[in-house]
């Protein structure tokens, strides 16, 4: 159906341009049609556009483009407009209609000057064609041709909005899903079960390709370790390694591999050549291996931990995997674990005959926590030992959940952090309580003739953070006085100082009566894991066997 010409084809014609047959009209596919020159009439009588007219205005013409010859701009933002009302709606005309809408004279782009706007430009090409491309209200692409104008359809348009939906929904998951993880966590976290399961991680490891009844499999030699099993008070099994220090073993080599036991873990480990070693020199040196968590006596960095020790000195070591860990029986918590670390020092000085004074306690992370509760407990039955050495310890278990990083990357209590209250709150959850810093102060106390505390910890520990260290030490040194202030405290620290040669960290020592020295030393570099093999470290043990 043909519609009447608009106001400005007619103002056209009168001024003698040619003229088509063809109508320039606004339908809807639901057969609504409204007249192009509805269109300029209705924006004619509104002086003043509606908000939604005024936003698609400015949008037409933050971007535009120059090309040869004008169109309206009110004209094509009221179809704009329309259109965006509309939706599925076509244009239908012709290059001579729309010229025609375009010509100086029209009432809509007097009406578009007056208003301060300037109309944007079209291109007509050799065939006549106007083109008109612009992005419009929901990402619409308006396009005017030679005779037709279609909008984005709809099913573009519900396609462009179902991808909206599906990066929205994504970008909820992507927020709320570790969320929800952390939530299941805490939730499991309070419950004793899971919480020592998390805590002390001990079904984490590599048995189930790992043979731990073969020792060279880390690089020592045939027999230099000897595996066997202690039996703890409420009749848990310990599986131990016994590591021989590799110049006594390169020493007998021939007797040790002949006295092997044909069995793979010795039932009486008492009967083997190395604990003949041990037990016969009157000078030999043990050091009582506490590891960390997870994993079990070899895993990761400790077999290098073993090497270091043991590789060029005249040192034994002796380490355990605690309850539940590895192929010991039982499981762990704290007052089991300080139990098993009882039993190994028993056997040491009650099977082994090493006295005290030719041990020393070797703690790393988690085990630093063991060595102190075992260290304590015989301090107060007057035994001391050659000395504690603890590697990148920590002051109390709530107050190292605040800062904990799981494989030093995923915070434990990291989202809660910046609400102290919730922090608190989920501590009294906390089973296992490991109040180290206390029992250091009462090592210390408890001291009789000598003690040597060794505190290391490196500034490179993404797992504990090294000021839980700074926490240990003071609790320790504070305990050789009637108790300093803070200010007091730093004041003493900052005196007694020692810088590393090397400048990669800083020592403090403290010595007091009777023959008590307490050691803390920062190192740079480490880490959490890769510290325990490091000269420092060794240098510590070292340090403690000296009889002066």
């Amino acid at each position: 159906m043909h519609e009447k010409l608009s106001g400005e084809r007619a103002l056209q014609k009168q001024q003698g341009h040619q003229t088509k047959s063809n109508q320039f009209t606004w339908k809807q596919e639901a057969g609504l049609g409204l007249s192009l020159e509805a269109l300029c009439s209705e924006a004619t009588a509104e002086p003043q556009l509606t908000s939604q007219r005024h936003s698609l205005y400015s949008q037409l013409y933050q971007r535009p483009i120059q090309y040869q010859s004008t169109i309206s701009a009110c004209l094509l933002t009221e179809l704009a407009v329309a259109i965006s009302l509309h939706p599925g709606s076509i244009v239908t005309g012709t290059s001579g209609d729309l010229a025609a809408a375009c010509h100086p004279c029209s009432k809509n782009r007097r009406l578009a000057e007056a208003h301060g706007t300037s109309p944007p430009i079209v291109s007509r090409d050799s065939s006549a064609r106007v083109q008109f491309t612009e992005h419009i209200r929901r990402g619409a692409r308006a396009s005017f041709g030679l005779t037709t104008y279609k909008q984005i359809t709809s099913t573009q348009r519900s396609h462009s909005f179902a991808m909206t939906k599906s990066l929205i929904r994504t970008a909820s998951l992507a927020v709320l899903g570790p969320l929800a993880l952390y939530t299941v966590f805490w939730s499991l976290a309070v419950i004793p079960f899971f919480q020592r399961h998390f805590l002390y991680a001990h079904k984490f490891n590599t048995l189930f390709w790992s043979d731990v009844n073969e020792p060279e499999r880390w690089g020592f030699a045939k027999h230099q370790v000897a595996p066997f099993y202690l039996k703890t008070p409420d009749d848990n099994n310990l599986y131990a390694w016994h590591v021989l220090p590799l110049p006594l073993y390169h020493k007998h080599e021939d007797q040790i591999v002949q006295g092997a036991s044909s069995e793979t873990v010795p039932l009486d480990i008492t009967s083997t050549e190395s604990f003949r070693l041990l037990k016969s020199d009157p000078k030999s040196k043990l050091i009582l291996y506490f590891h960390g968590n997870a994993g079990h006596i070899a895993q990761m960095f400790r077999a290098d931990s073993y090497h270091s020790l043991t590789d060029t000195s005249s040192y034994h070591v002796v380490a355990i995997d605690y309850r539940g860990y590895g192929h010991s029986t039982g499981v762990p918590g704290e007052e089991g674990l300080i139990q098993d670390a009882e039993t190994l020092v028993n056997w040491a000085m009650n099977v082994a005959g090493i006295p005290s004074h030719r041990i020393v306690l070797f703690g790393h992370s988690l085990g630093t926590a063991v060595a102190s509760g075992a260290a304590e407990r015989f301090a107060r039955q007057g035994v001391d030992f050659a000395g504690l050495v603890l590697v990148a310890g920590f002051s109390d278990l709530a107050n190292l959940l605040t800062g904990y990083r799981i494989s030093g990357v995923f915070p434990v209590v990291g989202p809660l952090a910046a609400w102290p209250s919730a922090v608190k709150y989920l501590q009294t959850y906390v089973v296992d309580k490991w109040h180290s810093a206390d029992r250091l102060a009462s090592i210390v106390r408890n001291t009789k003739k000598r003690l040597r505390l060794e505190l290391i910890h490196a500034y490179s520990d993404w797992d504990i953070p090294w000021q839980h260290e700074e926490i240990l030490f003071q609790a320790a040194a504070n305990a050789t006085t009637n108790g300093l202030t803070q200010t007091e405290f730093d004041q003493f620290k900052e005196k007694h100082m020692k810088l590393s040669p090397g400048g990669d960290g800083f020592s403090v020592t403290v010595k007091s009566n009777p023959d008590t020295i307490i050691r803390q030393q920062l190192v740079l570099h480490g880490g959490h894991n890769e510290i325990v093999a490091s000269s420092p470290v060794l240098r510590a043990v070292m340090r403690c066997f000296d009889e002066e």
